[in-house]
Parts: C-alpha cells; structure tokens; sequence
C-alpha cells in the first residue's frame, strides 16, 4: 500500500530542512512508483478484459456500454463491487477488483474503450481479409 505524505517539518535549522525537503522529495518518488505500479496493474487487467471480450466477439456491444457508463464511472464501480459474487465467473478475483478499481479512473476506462476499438479494427480486417477473392 502506498503510504499517505505528511507536512514537512517547519524546523529553523537548514540542515533538518535540507533532510526534511530531501525525505519529501524521496516520498514523493515512491508515491509516483506506487501509482505507476497501480496504473500498470490495472491497464494489465483491463488488457485481459479487453481480450475476452474481443474473443467472444462482444467488443461492439462493450464499447457502447463503456461509452455510456462514461459519465458514471465512480457509481458504475462501485456497482460492479457489489455484484462481484457473480461477475467473477469471467475474472480472476483479484482481477476482478483491480479492474472494479481501474474503472473509477476515466483515463482508465478511456484506454480500455481504445483497446477494444484497435481488436475489433482489426478483426475486421482479418474477416475483410478472409472474404476478398484475390486479386490477378
């Protein structure tokens, strides 16, 4: 878990304010790695997410859906939370929770709408493909 900051400490001494300002610099690099390491876990889950969906052939209707949740996505979340006993049939819990969380985030459901919109590109092109007689 990442750990909360603090205020500096307003000590007259340059020496313990160099300290303090060198220990708040230090906490706020482990901040940003923390949230790097949270948003890289979440982007892996919305990927798997995104996989599925795809693979099933469901990115369209996926789409529509996230776009409309859009502006919801705090509530959509939280919902998502409270039916987890049936929707972990389709994750792994610990998935499941990581992408109930990554959803809060708009950035986060942005991307995941990106992904799904690049797999369903391409498979119409692999089906587009598919269907073209070859050219003499």
């Amino acid at each position: 878990m990442c750990a909360a900051s603090s205020k500096p400490d307003q000590s007259e001494n340059t020496d313990e304010n160099q300290n303090t300002d060198q220990s708040h610099q230090s906490q706020s690099i482990d901040d940003s790695q923390c949230a790097d390491g949270r948003r890289t876990r979440q982007r892996e889950a919305l990927g798997k997410l995104a996989d599925l969906v795809s693979s099933r052939r469901l990115g369209t209707p996926a789409i529509f859906m996230l776009e409309s949740i859009k502006p919801l996505s705090l509530v959509t979340s939280q919902a998502l939370l409270f039916f987890e006993p049936i929707l972990e049939a389709f994750c792994t819990p610990g998935d499941y929770r990581t992408v109930a969380e990554a959803l809060e985030d708009r950035e986060n459901l942005e991307w995941l709408i990106q992904r799904l919109e690049a797999s369903e590109e391409a498979r119409s092109w692999e089906t587009k493909a598919d269907t073209d007689p070859p050219h003499n």
